[in-house]
């Protein structure tokens, strides 16, 4: 069964099928969503100036969201019954007068508590919305309104708001705009000019149990679907705050001359030539002799991986640290590589799961099938002996 992802529905934009840089908003709109789910994110997009109807994929609904009913009339004939993680409102071409006009009172009065009431936003779900004049005023005159739902949370890092992140990853593409440099350098200057913060995080506040058993929904549903917004949350705080088009990329490499950091880092360097006038590439390289000598725990190694724009590791990293001293609990290293799942790089998502990196061998065997020997596990207790109970399952089989 494939992992549920994160769904995003972007206020304000169209998932078009525009492939040609144009002015518009079409083409800049189409390679942010893609961005968006090259992170792991599912995208569906909502405005009332494109017409649904003309695009095959059914990633984009046709719907006023300053008039709730009425959209969650035209999401459900669209999408049927859903559940979203983030809402987020763009922040590109967004002026005070025109956001002040377009974004009106109704948005703060009676979508954001619909949006809370009818369940179209998972618990612990974010609406992320610029840190405009006007917002800010519709915040504080309808607090009291809005503190039902939600909590409000000012917050610093962009890199924190999902659509900022793909935008990032999507600059390349952006820079073909005829318009120029449609960025996210560009785009932020107008708001950071007049407030010391860039967006609003409104967190929707988690219900008591009974009334989440009334909705059908148990509160471990609820408690690992948070884990799971919680760890890609992590990963996306964690990713520097760089604006520009440097790009850091961290990879451990395995033993000091080990066979395959030599073809991996000649490849990074084609790369490096062949992009030297739209990015550069800062590598930083880690190997076990300098991973011991730092006496970095898996935590550690993970958060270094993780405030880079890309990881690699191409190498097991636990193999050899005894021969350096450094003793790593595995069954914590586990826990802490599933930190990298919505992290760019390798591995990550479902490749974290891959028996050649957790190196289960009896999972190489079962792929075989009928034609391995039957095989099973015995599992080792703490302190390194065999378990009683299967040691005797294996006596018997003899």
């Amino acid at each position: 069964m494939s992992e549920v992802k994160e769904a995003v529905l972007l206020l304000g934009m169209v998932y078009s099928n525009e492939m040609v840089p144009k002015i518009g908003q079409e083409y800049r709109d189409r390679v942010r969503c893609v961005a968006l789910e090259s992170l792991g994110y599912s995208v569906k997009t909502l405005d009332e100036k494109h017409a649904d109807s003309i695009l095959s994929h059914g990633k984009h609904c046709r719907a006023n969201f300053t008039q709730p009913r009425r959209m969650l009339k035209s999401m459900a004939s669209k999408w049927g019954s859903i559940q979203l993680d983030h809402i987020i409102l763009d922040y590109f071409f967004s002026p005070v007068g025109w956001a002040r006009v377009r974004w009106s009172d109704s948005f703060f009065t009676e979508t954001l508590p619909e949006l809370a009431k009818e369940r179209i936003l998972s618990i612990g779900g974010k609406i992320w919305l610029p840190n405009l004049q006007c917002i800010r005023e519709s915040i504080d005159r309808f607090r009291v309104s809005i503190d039902q739902f939600y909590t409000v949370h000012p917050v610093a890092n962009p890199m924190e708001n999902p659509l900022f992140v793909a935008t990032e990853n999507a600059c390349e593409e952006l820079l073909l705009c005829p318009e120029g440099a449609l960025t996210n350098q560009s785009q932020l200057q107008p708001i950071l000019a007049q407030a010391s913060f860039p967006f609003f995080a409104l967190v929707l506040k988690k219900s008591d149990n009974s009334e989440l058993m009334q909705q059908g929904v148990s509160s471990n549903d609820n408690d690992d679907h948070a884990s799971k917004s919680l760890l890609m949350w992590e990963a996306i705080v964690a990713t520097p705050q760089r604006i520009d088009h440097r790009k850091c990329l961290r990879v451990f490499t395995g033993g000091k001359d080990s066979i395959q950091s030599g073809p991996f880092l000649h490849a990074i360097n084609e790369i490096r030539k062949k992009w030297s006038s739209t990015v550069d590439i800062h590598v930083e390289k880690l190997n076990t002799q300098e991973l011991c000598a730092n006496k970095w725990q898996p935590d550690q190694f993970v958060d270094w991986l993780l405030q880079s724009h890309v990881h690699f590791i191409l190498g097991h990293v636990h193999q050899s640290l005894l021969n350096h001293n450094l003793l790593w609990d595995m069954e914590f290293a586990m826990q802490q590589f599933t930190r990298l799942k919505y992290h760019v790089g390798f591995p990550s998502g479902e490749q974290l799961k891959c028996p050649v990196f957790t190196q289960d061998k009896i999972k190489y065997i079962n792929c075989l099938g009928e034609l391995a020997i039957k095989t099973m596990t015995v599992p080792l207790t703490a302190d390194g002996t065999y378990d009683p109970n299967y040691h005797a399952s294996v006596q018997r089989l003899k």
